[in-house]
């Protein structure tokens, strides 16, 4: 995704220097959760969220591929789950999420200053 996110997807791994070592990590949580199925061999995992969450999609399944996602929780999870139709449609959630999170944070620290909200 880049080199720097600016605070977007803080937290998670999803950067250009991190996206060799993320494929490797997330053969590493299906292992240690004892997930039964390997990752598809076209798989490209793109986005880890502090070592137990992980989306991938698959490199032939066109330019705005499906996502998919995996999540460490208990029982052990049988299956991976598509949660995106697209590529994209995973982008342009994790900005709005990330623009309605700060501008609410904008506003709280606008009426804060002006002593319309308790510090």
């Amino acid at each position: 995704m880049g080199h720097s996110g600016g605070g977007f997807l803080e937290g998670s791994d999803c950067l250009y220097d991190q996206l060799m070592e993320i494929q490797s990590w997330a053969g590493e949580l299906l292992e240690e959760d004892h997930f039964s199925k390997a990752m598809p061999e076209d798989t490209f995992v793109f986005f880890m969220h502090q070592g137990y969450q992980l989306n991938f999609f698959g490199l032939d399944e066109g330019e705005d591929p499906p996502v998919y996602y995996y999540l460490e929780e208990n029982p052990v999870r049988t299956s991976f789950s598509q949660i995106y139709p697209r590529f994209s449609d995973f982008l342009l959630t994790e900005m709005n999420g990330h623009i309605d999170i700060h501008t609410r944070w904008s506003l709280s620290k606008k009426l804060t200053d002006v002593g319309c909200l308790r510090k």
